[in-house]
């Protein structure tokens, strides 16, 4: 009998989700001044991750400054309704119309998320390069992973 309590135990153990944001989505194309849907990856992960912000910067297409965001032109907070999720989290952003003299951005998300037992405080920098364009399109590209 209690190897049976013991497996149940494990199994729910088992069927916690744990994940975290591990890449960001944008549309290859976007047309500056009118809203779009930024995306939010989350994977599995073999820890619990509270993710608990997440801010959207802009930039020239060779935007390479580290950790900085830019331009800021957004942000979200996730919280526990949207933290250790597998799969997508979707939110309008919008870029803002100073950019539309550009052929090409780097849109740079910060996401702030609390680790494991600890809570250990990390930030994660995530940069697509996306083109500007008269109108903004279906398909989408991510940052590495």
């Amino acid at each position: 009998m209690r190897i049976f309590a013991t497996l149940a135990a494990l199994t729910s153990l088992v069927a916690v989700s744990t994940a975290r944001i591990e890449a960001v989505a944008a549309p290859k194309t976007i047309k500056v001044g009118e809203p779009f849907d930024i995306i939010l990856m989350g994977f599995g992960y073999i820890q619990t991750v509270d993710d608990i912000a997440a801010a959207f910067g802009v930039g020239p297409e060779d935007f390479n400054s580290g950790e900085a965001l830019g331009q800021v032109f957004g942000s979200v907070y996730l919280g526990p309704e949207k933290s250790n999720i597998r799969g997508n989290l979707t939110f309008p952003v919008t870029v803002p119309t100073s950019w539309e003299d550009a052929d090409a951005l780097t849109i740079t998300t910060g996401v702030y998320s609390l680790y494991g037992a600890q809570d250990l405080a990390v930030v994660d920098i995530f940069k697509v390069v996306t083109e500007v364009g008269d109108e903004t399109s279906e398909e989408y590209v991510r940052s590495s992973v």
